[in-house]
């Protein structure tokens, strides 16, 4: 696992990767991780506005297509109903004039690039740092990062 120690986001771990890579499990620099799935769902909806809900959210058993889903409860259960697998939180509400409040960048590992992924991710922390003084979440994929800047 490279060290990611010092890039400047909040960091979580995680992986679709589904080969039994113990290195994806690692977890540093992150001050948010918990094992408790409960306290992993209240994190990813701390990012978000008012109103939470409604909302939809997809699954492994929903194919991944969208559905709506009301409160925490049905957020819950419908997670649980799939294993916790390919489990998604849309990053908006369902309500009429919903305004962008959150911006996400998927950084993806691409063979073919001469820059390292982790100096992409580092420059793009810098500029979001620097234009907007944010201090984004930023999740490992297994082949990849996820970056969470809310406003």
């Amino acid at each position: 696992m490279v060290d990611r120690e010092g890039l400047g986001g909040h960091f979580s771990y995680s992986s679709d990767d589904h080969r039994d890579k113990k290195e994806y499990a690692v977890r540093k620099n992150t001050p948010y991780y918990s094992q408790d799935i409960n306290e992993g769902i209240q994190f990813i909806l701390s990012h978000f506005q008012e109103p939470i809900f409604p909302r939809t959210i997809s699954t492994k058993n929903t194919g991944n297509a969208q559905i709506p889903i009301n409160n925490l409860n049905d957020l819950y259960s419908e997670f649980k109903r799939s294993n916790f697998v390919d489990c998604r939180i849309s990053a908006f509400p369902l309500v009429d004039s919903a305004v962008p409040n959150l911006v996400f960048i998927d950084l993806d590992t691409n063979p073919n690039h001469k820059t390292p992924l982790e100096e992409i991710l580092k420059s793009t922390l810098t500029k979001i740092k620097k234009r907007v003084v944010g201090h984004p979440t930023v999740l490992w994929t297994g082949n990849g990062f996820h970056t969470y800047q809310p406003f």
